[in-house]
């Protein structure tokens, strides 16, 4: 757009057959400015007002490029050309125009898809069209897990493992092998505060890299323990509990094991029967 404005600042000067010097004196503006602005810098609008007033320069014209470079001038001497409030007045009428005619055709196209879609929707007392699979849940497609007993979130309890039992997971859970992955159910509330409720069950992917300020199921002292696995100001690991408690397990970084990271927790229907 600037250079639009640019070229028809030129395109003013020439029509008047003005000079650059004669042009800027007119327009009460340096003569650097104006060379300037033709030469493709940017153009104050704040221009528009005198090239108007002084030249008749048509705002319409001036801004969009569309109509006549001049205001029509009129058979009678003493009318003067509209000034350029009235000008951008009338330029904002017939956008205002152009939207109202543009929004009147959209809503006529709105109505017709709606009287489409009325008269062609496939029902009809013909339900197997839109029929839902009750065995689909709404997260898409399932996988079975192993399930294994409680784990604590609170004081450390004896794990062991029940290979008969299975859970089902969301597909989109499961981001690596699964064989890697599994479910706990957590018996304690130190994770509270974590979204991990006293009763609930999580899904574990195994890992036994220790994760900075990352929940983590961790085997100590022959116990296993679902808490935040930090360090603290000298490196030294701990197990932090998020129960509003600020307690904090410090453990030595060859007597605990981490056994996996918490993904999830898992609503109570995905057990297998």
């Amino acid at each position: 757009m600037e250079q639009d404005y640019s070229s028809r600042i030129r395109k003013i000067r020439d029509s008047k057959g003005l000079n650059i010097a004669s042009f800027s004196r007119t327009l009460e503006i340096p003569r650097s400015t104006l060379v300037g602005w033709e030469e493709g810098k940017a153009v104050a609008i704040s221009v528009l007002p005198k090239l108007h007033e002084r030249f008749g320069v048509n705002v319409d014209w001036f801004l969009t490029g569309e109509g006549e470079m001049f205001v029509r001038e009129s058979d009678n001497a003493e009318t003067k050309p509209p000034s350029v409030v009235d000008a951008i007045e009338d330029l904002i009428e017939k956008k205002i125009a152009k939207v109202e005619k543009f929004e009147s055709l959209e809503t006529r196209l709105k109505r017709l898809e709606d009287v489409i879609l009325a008269q062609y929707s496939p029902n009809d007392g013909d339900d197997s069209s839109c029929e839902i699979s009750e065995d689909e849940p709404e997260y898409g497609p399932l996988m079975e897990i192993p399930f294994v007993d409680s784990i604590a979130a609170g004081p450390p309890i004896e794990q062991r493992d029940f290979p008969g039992e299975k859970i089902r997971v969301p597909a989109t859970l499961i981001k690596s092998d699964i064989s890697k992955y599994y479910a706990a159910r957590v018996i304690g509330g130190s994770m509270s505060e974590a979204g991990i409720p006293d009763g609930s069950i999580v899904l574990i992917r195994h890992t036994d890299i220790p994760r900075e300020n990352r929940i983590q199921l961790v085997r100590r002292a022959r116990v296993s323990t679902l808490k935040r696995v930090c360090r603290d100001g000298d490196g030294n690991w701990e197990l932090r509990y998020e129960d509003g408690t600020n307690r904090i397990i410090k453990v030595d970084s060859d007597k605990f094991h981490v056994q996996g990271d918490f993904v999830a927790v898992l609503p109570e229907n995905s057990l297998v029967k």
